[in-house]
């Protein structure tokens, strides 16, 4: 059977104390019994968790990671404040890599080729053969993507606007249309070559999982 120890059964009953307070949205008064019991016990580690639950709790993860660090390195062996900070440190790496995404700091291919995913050389070719451009895309390479498309409609247009002479079925290729043709069709081929190859190379690694920052398991 634990033994009995009044302090740390005062500072687990002001912890509890704070949290009501602050479900209830009360954080000055959760404040004022934080405060007041790591003023009577600074030293002592259930007190500063207290505090770091209050943190917590009020959103300030940061803080509370780097006072956690601060406990695991003073107070050696307390495994469930190691747990604690192994797991909010996963929390923050997560959050921090949601943010960088929805802020446009990841680069756009990153959304466009999922981590991990491996690209297929054969869809690749296959997409651009359908449309130059869309290989391309498909492997993450979205604005090289765009712009082989644009070439594709250009070039297709101009086929049909200089490249015949008269109107319907008696209309006739001109030369320039014979040589836009060949054109557009080494331009098929290289797009369909460039996406082949380029599928392979266009797989990102999934991200490592953050390594927890101590060596005891953790749940």
């Amino acid at each position: 059977m634990k033994p009995l120890d009044p302090i740390s059964d005062e500072i687990e009953t002001a912890r509890r104390q704070a949290h009501v307070y602050q479900s209830r949205g009360d954080r000055e008064s959760a404040s004022k019994v934080i405060d007041a019991v790591i003023a009577k016990y600074p030293d002592h580690p259930d007190a500063q968790e207290a505090y770091v639950d209050y943190l917590i709790y009020a959103g300030e993860l940061n803080q509370a990671k780097d006072l956690l660090a601060k406990i695991v390195g003073a107070f050696p062996g307390r495994i469930e404040t190691e747990r604690k900070y192994a797991r909010l440190v996963l929390k923050l790496e997560e959050r921090n890599l949601s943010t960088s995404l929805l802020m446009g700091e990841g680069d756009f291919a990153s959304l466009m080729n999922p981590a991990g995913v491996k690209r297929s050389a054969g869809t690749a070719a296959i997409l651009s053969l359908l449309a130059p451009g869309f290989g391309q895309i498909y492997n993450g390479q979205l604005m090289r993507g765009i712009v082989l498309l644009l070439v594709a409609v250009v070039l297709w247009t101009l086929m049909f606007t200089v490249g015949y002479v008269g109107a319907g079925q008696s209309g006739q290729m001109t030369a320039v249309g014979w040589a836009l043709a060949v054109l557009l069709a080494a331009f098929y081929l290289g797009c369909l070559l460039d996406a082949a190859i380029s599928a392979p190379k266009h797989a990102i690694a999934a991200p490592a999982r953050p390594t927890p920052p101590v060596d005891k398991p953790f749940e």
